[in-house]
């Protein structure tokens, strides 16, 4: 470490250290440069191993993407190098294995392990391997078919074999018995590559300047090599550039330490300060903005209160004689002042709430306050009292919006409904949908009534008291404010079973509509004795549901059933006799015409 010791603090003479040690800073990170820049200057060459990769990589695009192309190319290149080497096959074999792997979803990886066990084989097969010999005998039908042969011979004789075979269990054992366990991987890019596969594989490899030769593969291999000598000489320059930065980092991080502790704390304090300040002003912009939009959204809903109101006041006018016409102008006019007034309240209310909240911002301690009952002495927070006035008043305030707010919920609750109702009528929704509707309406509208409620609640909870009695009417408020939210969840009950027995009612009736209407058209289609069948189990459905005993509902089913098969038995036995007397006087009719003689 330098043995200079530099004192900083928040004063003039502290800023001229800090330069001065900022500046040895810099005079010794040239000097590590300088020395740095022969070893840099070295690694130039490096490079040079490039120039014969290049142009057979080809022109893969003129975007940014060309030298992530181009390191994968070199990294390809390199991989398929190394593996030559190690299995004996040939770099340009091995690229357009790998090109027709990319089509059968068989990665690199995949191949070079399968080649590495391929080899393994052929080493045993070498060595009189029983095992090794039966498989080359099942699958080539000759223990030496591969006798004479090199690997990369061997390799592409035994894949053509395999790809040939039928599917199942014994082109899966024989891909196992010369790949390995993952041998079965492999058997797409063996079908892709059987019956002259490997020799189309090659042509669209060479066609896409993807065949990788053994020249370009030992370049790749160069390449990497020199890119991680030059990776390597980078780490050494930051090395060294770290270890003569290092003693002058140490030096003025002491410095602003020192700087941080004892007689500089108070700069920094007042750093802070200023910082809070400026974080304070945006929070109070954000306030302001964030109320002038509530206030904005309460004009509008006032808006349309008012035009409803004037549409309502205007549609008096055609009916309501002339002479009344006074009445309805001066209507007129106090909705135009109670619009006025009602706008005047929403900005009084926005200035008071905006005002609150800065002020409860900007001084915290005063607002901190809020939760003491009046008269409750400064038991030494420092803190001003607070004023139980213009607390009740604020909460009365509160209160005022919450009930406004629930009226205008409801009243877009009963538009829904009116035209839930009408759409109904009209026949756009059916009853179900209807009343399904309705409850979803009444649920919201309980919900909302509740929620005030609630915050009624909350907000009298937070009221300040000073005497006892003020304390007991705080409380009876609060225990009443319960009490109707507890009614209110009951009427909610209520009124649920009021709506699903109208709507019970409503199918009832639907229901007895659709069977008459039923039994009309069956008798108009002189199917009397279906019609009544219908009747007969309408008027059974109907006692079912007023609670007749199920004995006494089927012994009258069956009577009136009998009655009425009776009926059509008699109607067609008439029906039959009148054929027959129809029959015999047309035979009468004939005699008397001389046609036929009564004998006949």
């Amino acid at each position: 470490m330098a043995g200079s010791d530099i004192r900083v603090k928040l004063t003039a003479e502290g800023v001229e250290d800090v330069v001065r040690a900022l500046g040895r800073v810099q005079k010794q990170a040239k000097t590590t440069g300088a020395e740095s820049a022969k070893g840099i200057g070295s690694l130039t060459s490096a490079f040079g191993g490039l120039q014969r990769l290049l142009p057979a990589i080809g022109i893969a695009g003129v975007t940014a993407s060309l030298a992530n192309l181009a390191r994968q190319a070199i990294d390809t290149g390199d991989k398929i190098g190394k593996l030559s080497v190690k299995t004996g096959v040939s770099a340009q074999a091995l690229s357009v294995l790998n090109v027709a792997g990319k089509t059968a979803d068989v990665t690199f990886e995949q191949i070079s392990g399968a080649l590495v066990k391929f080899n393994k084989g052929m080493g045993d097969l070498d060595r009189g391997s029983k095992e090794a010999g039966e498989a080359v005998r099942l699958l080539l039908g000759n223990s030496k078919a591969l006798e004479g042969l090199n690997t990369e011979q061997r390799l592409l004789k035994v894949t053509d074999a395999i790809g040939r075979m039928e599917s199942g269990y014994k082109k899966t054992r024989a891909a196992q018995d010369f790949f390995g366990k993952s041998g079965a991987d492999l058997i797409p890019l063996m079908n892709d590559l059987a019956d002259g596969g490997f020799e189309r594989a090659a042509e669209k490899a060479r066609k896409l300047g993807l065949i990788i030769d053994q020249d370009l593969a030992e370049a790749a291999q160069r390449a990497n090599d020199n890119m991680e000598d030059l990776r390597l000489a980078a780490e050494g320059a930051a090395t060294q550039f770290t270890a003569g930065l290092a003693p002058a980092v140490a030096d003025a991080s002491k410095a602003l330490l020192e700087a941080t502790t004892g007689e500089g704390v108070n700069g920094i304090r007042k750093v802070g300060e200023i910082v809070g300040s400026v974080l304070k002003g945006i929070a109070s912009a954000f306030i302001v903005a964030g109320k002038a939009v509530g206030a904005w959204f309460e004009f509008i809903v006032e808006g349309f209160d008012d035009l409803i109101e004037r549409f309502k006041i205007a549609g008096q006018i055609f009916t309501t004689a002339p002479s009344n016409w006074g009445a309805v102008f001066e209507k007129a006019n106090q909705q135009v002042k109670k619009a006025a007034e009602n706008r005047k309240a929403i900005f009084e209310h926005f200035k008071e709430d905006v005002l609150s909240s800065l002020d409860a911002l900007w001084n915290p301690q005063a607002s901190a306050g809020g939760g003491k009952k009046a008269g409750d002495g400064d038991t030494g927070g420092g803190g001003p009292k607070v004023d139980p006035a213009l607390v009740k008043a604020a909460i009365a305030r509160k209160k005022a919006q919450l009930d406004a707010e629930l009226a205008i919920a409801q009243k877009y609750l009963a538009l829904d409904e009116q035209a839930a109702k009408a759409a109904y009528e009209r026949g756009i929704l059916d009853l179900q949908k209807y009343y399904e509707e309705r409850r979803v309406l009444m649920l919201t509208a309980f919900e909302n009534e509740i929620a005030t409620l609630k915050e009624k609640r909350d907000l009298a909870a937070k009221a300040i008291t000073s005497t006892a009695a003020e304390e007991v009417a705080k409380r009876a408020e609060i225990e009443a404010i319960d009490a109707a939210i507890d009614q209110k969840k009951l009427d909610r009950e209520l009124k649920f079973a009021e709506l699903n027995n109208e709507e019970a009612k409503k199918l009832r009736d639907l229901g007895k509509q659709r069977a008459d209407i039923e039994r009309r058209i069956l008798e108009l289609q002189g199917k009397t004795y279906e019609a009544t069948m219908a009747a007969i189990r309408a008027q059974a459905d109907e006692l079912r549901k007023a609670g007749v005993d199920p004995g006494t509902i089927s012994r009258l089913t069956t009577a009136l059933e009998r009655q009425a098969s009776f009926r059509q038995a008699q109607d067609a036995g008439g029906a039959l006799l009148g054929q027959l007397d129809a029959a015999q006087a047309r035979i009468e009719n004939r005699v008397a015409g001389g046609e036929i003689f009564p004998f006949q």
